[in-house]
This record gives structure tokens, C-alpha cells and sequence, in this order.
């Protein structure tokens, strides 16, 4: 959202979690947002749904991995019994 560090996603994430449009307005620290820009992240959001899908599908591919990575780190690292 442009003048903010809030993503479209964050928005949808805030929304798909129950809050209202309304509620998602002062939801994030950086500066309240109109209630404008909520809606308009959230049609953007619906006119792009591919486009957010593979955001979320990237993340929880992150997600993963960096468990793999913690837990092989920790593997490595755990001191000797």
C-alpha cells in the first residue's frame, strides 16, 4: 500500500483472520489506513487471487525450509552427552 511498509497480503491475512475492513484500518503500526485502501487491497486481492496464492504458497515453502535448516543447525550444534 503505497506511503506504508503494509503489503496486499498482510491485509489479506488480517481479513481472511476474522477482522473486519474496518478493524484492519488501525490493525498495523505504521499509520492507520483509509478505509479506501483496505477495500482497495482486498478488490486487488480478488482480481489478482493467483498472484496472492503463490505469495502464500512461497511462504509456507520458507516456512518449511527454514525448519529443515533449524533443525539440521541444531543437530550439528547440540552439545555432547
Amino acid at each position: 500500500i503505497d506511503g506504508t511498509r503494509i503489503a496486499v497480503v498482510d491485509v489479506v491475512v488480517a481479513y481472511e483472520d476474522g477482522h473486519s475492513p474496518e478493524a484492519i484500518r488501525t490493525l498495523f503500526s505504521s499509520r492507520p489506513l483509509t478505509l479506501a485502501e483496505v477495500l482497495a487491497a482486498l478488490a486487488y486481492a480478488d482480481d489478482n487471487r493467483a498472484e496472492i496464492e503463490a505469495i502464500f504458497a512461497e511462504e509456507e515453502g520458507w516456512d518449511a525450509r527454514h525448519e529443515q535448516w533449524k533443525a539440521e543447525y541444531l543437530a550439528q550444534h547440540r552439545p555432547s552427552r
